[in-house]
């Protein structure tokens, strides 16, 4: 009898786990899509761009969020409550088809496309990133320069960094326009 409360509670604080990551992923997402919305300023993690990251938060809302219906459907159907049931089998189907449009539209080109790279200047003393697109290769890159911990400022579109832009001590050059180097985290 113990065993089967304390996997009750187990269970219970599963579900409340699983939530809370769906409204952090939730989070994550609408701050991508609805607050976020400057162009010119990107948010970057590892190589990951912000696309990418609000395709992730969103497909992970998603699973946890079905995932924690999935384990009320469960609870419902071991305590043999079938008119319980109902609503977490209707929740569980209704992620789950969520989950398989979502997989369609971020694998289908959607958000999946740009990886950021680093780029050294000559001297080795600054760094310019930019994003290049894996799926069409394109060979033109959207560089940036870093403004604070995880946000970047878009500076110009290069076909070639070795041969379209001249590398200066304090700044870069690219078609007759300066741009000063980061001074953060530099």
């Amino acid at each position: 009898m113990k065993f089967a409360m304390k996997m009750k509670f187990v269970m219970k604080v599963i579900r409340i786990i699983l939530i809370i990551l769906g409204l952090i992923c939730s989070g994550v997402f609408a701050y991508e899509e609805l607050v976020h919305q400057d162009w010119r300023e990107k948010v970057f993690a590892g190589r990951y761009a912000d696309d990418r990251i609000s395709a992730v938060a969103f497909m992970g809302a998603m699973f946890f969020f079905g995932a924690a219906s999935l384990s009320l459907l469960i609870k419902y159907l071991r305590e043999k409550q079938k008119k319980a049931a109902i609503p977490g089998l209707f929740l569980a189907l209704t992620w789950g088809t969520a989950i398989i449009v979502a997989l369609a539209f971020t694998y289908g080109g959607v958000g999946w496309g740009h990886t950021v790279s680093r780029y050294k200047t000559p001297d080795g003393r600054h760094t310019i990133y930019y994003t290049s697109d894996e799926i069409i290769g394109s060979g033109y890159k959207d560089c940036y320069r870093r403004t604070g911990f995880l946000t970047y400022e878009y500076i110009f579109t290069a076909e070639d960094l070795d041969k379209d832009v001249t590398w200066g001590s304090g700044s870069i050059t690219y078609h007759g326009d300066e741009y000063k180097y980061s001074t953060y985290g530099e």
